[in-house]
């Protein structure tokens, strides 16, 4: 843990030189977008490798993926709900990878249950939907913005709509992860 660092070039070089010295995978929390008080992905850079900047994932689509000395360095969305969905939808699979171990997604833990309505997506992009069960134990979606923890709390777990699909139909079978 490195602490609170601000939106400053000189500040978080100064850490990310410090972490990558000491960690085998650093990751960052907030300064992933691209608006001008994010510096994080120019400091990856300066410092190092950014090897992609925006990832088809929903939501989480600011994540920064690059290298310093050979050091994974992961830029998280500032937002709650997006940095969890990438840390369960990319940065765990890291961690197995960085310790010889292979993520075994077919043993995850879920459970099928049946949509109540209809969940949109966009093709191209991988959704990761909060969801909850009502009364009829039917599942239903959790929506809200990213940055909100109550999606995360007022939820069950969530499904994964695959970048082929433009979302499921109300009454199909869907796989529920839970938390």
């Amino acid at each position: 843990m490195y602490g609170i660092v601000p939106d400053e070039n000189t500040a978080l070089r100064a850490v990310l030189r410090q972490a990558i010295s000491e960690c085998d995978l650093v990751l960052v929390s907030g300064g992933s977008s691209k608006g001008e008080r994010d510096v994080c992905a120019d400091v990856i850079a300066d410092l190092g490798t950014v090897l992609v900047h925006g990832i088809a994932l929903s939501p989480g689509k600011p994540t920064i993926i690059g290298t310093i000395d050979m050091i994974p360095v992961i830029g998280l969305p500032g937002h709650p709900a997006s940095a969890y969905i990438v840390l369960l939808a990319l940065v765990r699979a890291m961690i197995y990878r960085l310790t010889g171990r292979e993520l075994d997604r077919a043993r995850q833990i879920s459970t099928k249950a049946v949509l109540a309505a209809p969940i949109h997506s966009a093709r191209g992009r991988e959704d990761y939907v909060r969801v909850m069960f009502d009364e009829q134990g039917l599942v239903r979606p959790v929506y809200g913005k990213s940055g909100l923890l109550n999606t995360l709390i007022s939820s069950f777990g969530y499904i994964c709509i695959p970048a082929e699909r433009e979302g499921y139909h109300g009454g199909e079978e869907v796989e529920v992860y839970p938390w």
